[in-house]
């Protein structure tokens, strides 16, 4: 379960986010007053992902007050950004010099944060393989990746000397069953620079869909970096009549409205109130009903289009309802 976030939540907030901080003044006070626990304030941030962004704000604002735990968390983390940085430079050189067609994908957040791996989607899947063999990268093997692989789980991951792993997919990547089209996440990408390059990302309708799908789906946990990055991007006009066709298609359109409507509860509360209520922790567990609710949309139609056998049918099931967070921190050790 994670934990209670609900006392450190807006002292956070207050450090990553532009629109809360100009909402709640009054919590500078309570740093000034020292009404705080850094140590707790660190690892509530880092489990999601902002920590980069809060101890970088927390520098800039409070410099009288940033412990040394601060001060090292920002140096660990750009110099692991001077790294994802290069990975991302390799990868756009070299796909774009061997005309690969590729999306950067779960890496653009608004905010910058520290990262494992580089996530790509590419179309022509077993030449990018060659290509990257043939540049001496290194596949990852494990137990674990290994049964996800072969679970259709997961895709093979690369090691670069030097560089952040390379994840490489041909399809939408963090589902046993799809839940939209393929072709929809290349529909129209975006042009954005990422981390001093310029690379292609998904549409915002692509990116929203894959991100809160991605959060759905592989355990059921949204981290507050995901939240926000979500809330922005209901900011830009999203096509809801695309999402929800391509839902509907995959028979989890309800579930999915359910899910947008809890995201606009969630911001509406935590934006407005000075105190949040305990159940509002972050990464924030997605209601096991909605979760329940979207599963059979996406097995019913994987059935129609390539039956699975019982126990690949359940292995993707819980591999989805109770292991997908596993997935995150365990494919780099096995």
């Amino acid at each position: 379960m994670p934990e209670d976030s609900s006392e450190t939540l807006p002292l956070i907030m207050y450090f990553i986010n532009e629109e809360y901080r100009s909402l709640h003044p009054t919590v500078l006070q309570k740093i000034r007053n020292k009404e705080f626990d850094s140590e707790k304030l660190l690892r509530v941030a880092r489990v999601n992902k902002v920590s980069y962004s809060f101890s970088k704000k927390f520098l800039e604002l409070c410099p009288d007050l940033a412990n040394q735990e601060i001060k090292s968390n920002v140096n660990e983390e750009e110099s692991h950004l001077t790294k994802l940085r290069n990975t991302l430079k390799f990868v756009t050189s070299l796909f774009s010099n061997e005309g690969i067609d590729f999306l950067i994908i779960k890496q653009f957040k608004d905010l910058p944060y520290k990262t494992q791996d580089v996530d790509i989607c590419v179309r022509d899947f077993q030449r990018v393989l060659r290509i990257l063999k043939d540049k001496g990268t290194l596949k990852i093997n494990n137990s674990f990746t290994n049964v996800t692989f072969k679970l259709h789980l997961g895709f093979p991951h690369y090691q670069i000397k030097g560089l952040l792993d390379l994840d490489i997919y041909r399809d939408i990547p963090w589902l046993g069953f799809k839940c939209f089209d393929e072709e929809f996440l290349w529909m129209d990408p975006r042009s954005v620079n990422l981390y001093g390059t310029k690379c292609p990302i998904p549409n915002y309708n692509a990116d929203f869909l894959s991100i809160l799908s991605s959060s759905l789906f592989t355990g059921g946990r949204l981290n507050l970096l995901d939240f926000l990055y979500i809330n922005s991007l209901l900011k830009k006009n999203l096509n809801f009549d695309e999402l929800l066709q391509q839902t509907g298609k995959y028979g989890w359109d309800l579930p999915f409205t359910k899910l947008v409507s809890l995201m606009g509860i969630l911001h509406q509360i935590i934006y407005q109130s000075d105190y949040l209520p305990k159940f509002i922790r972050f990464p924030y567990t997605i209601p096991i009903s909605i979760l329940l609710e979207s599963i059979p949309g996406p097995v019913n139609h994987r059935a129609t289009e390539r039956p699975l056998s019982l126990p690949s049918i359940l292995a993707n099931i819980a591999f989805q309802c109770l292991f997908g967070y596993f997935y995150i921190g365990l494919k780099f050790h096995g």
